[in-house]
């Protein structure tokens, strides 16, 4: 299978163009690419590695492109957040793919292996955290014909602030299947993304203090339900795999709460 791009794996343009511009920068620390077993995580990594790439080869004028990077598949243990933080340390970048079900949880988990406060506000340089859905068929999709009230007020449970009235009746698509698809009303896989991005904190006195990025949300899964519901209304998931994707997000928030 061919290595994908960053346009390529389902991020919004905004979020791609942040993500570039983190890939360009040339300070060192932890980047993080997390989300759990077969969401994408790998799929993700290689894509930014393969940016990583173009960056080296063709960095964009005044930018001294970032030579020393390290890959830590699985920071998910005392031991690799250790070899990560010692990596760091000695300048270098370093990616790493972790089971956190969001970025909020991402950064607890590196704070109980032990990175000190002024290294979490200093060297974590982002998180992005993903789930995979069913992308719905471009060719055999067609607006939900019945019950589009009913879905946007289930959309609604998981978003608070949806306004239901002004929800357009035709945000809601599913596929009838076709030859394109070959019956299925899917075409291979999407993803749905949080991208958070930390920029180092000023200490004071010898006490780190912790960057704003780096504190909980009152709802942690609130950036990936958003995200999911971005792709619901731009017609690149179905109403049933928006749903079901939102419930995913939801009760994994719940059981990886730490």
């Amino acid at each position: 299978m061919a290595r994908r791009r960053l346009h390529q794996i389902g991020l919004t343009d905004p979020m791609h163009r942040r993500l570039a511009g983190m890939l360009g920068s040339p300070r060192s620390g932890l980047f993080l690419v997390a989300g759990p077993p077969r969401s994408g995580r790998t799929t993700t990594l290689n894509a930014i590695l393969f940016g990583i790439d173009a960056y080296r080869y063709h960095p964009p004028t005044g930018i001294r492109p970032l030579t020393d990077v390290a890959v830590i598949e699985g920071l998910d243990d005392a031991r690799r957040a250790e070899d990560a933080l010692r990596r760091v340390h000695a300048g270098q970048r370093v990616y790493a793919t972790s089971q956190a079900c969001h970025a909020s949880q991402a950064v607890d988990l590196l704070r109980q292996f032990g990175w000190p406060p002024g290294d979490l506000s200093g060297n974590l340089l982002g998180v992005t955290c993903q789930r995979l859905g069913d992308a719905i068929c471009p060719v055999c999709r067609e607006p939900l014909a019945e019950g589009a009230a009913e879905a946007a007020w289930r959309f609604a449970d998981y978003l608070p602030g949806l306004l239901i009235d002004e929800v357009d009746p035709g945000t809601f698509w599913e596929a009838r299947g076709c030859a394109r698809c070959r019956n299925l009303g899917m075409t291979g896989r999407l993803g749905v993304f949080e991208l958070s991005e930390f920029a180092p904190a000023e200490t004071t006195a010898g006490k780190g203090k912790t960057a704003p990025g780096v504190l909980p949300l009152a709802d942690p899964a609130a950036p990936l339900l958003t995200d999911c519901w971005r792709k619901v209304r731009a017609g690149r998931l179905s109403c049933r795999e928006g749903l079901r994707l939102m419930a995913e997000i939801r009760d994994a928030g719940r059981l990886g709460a730490v």
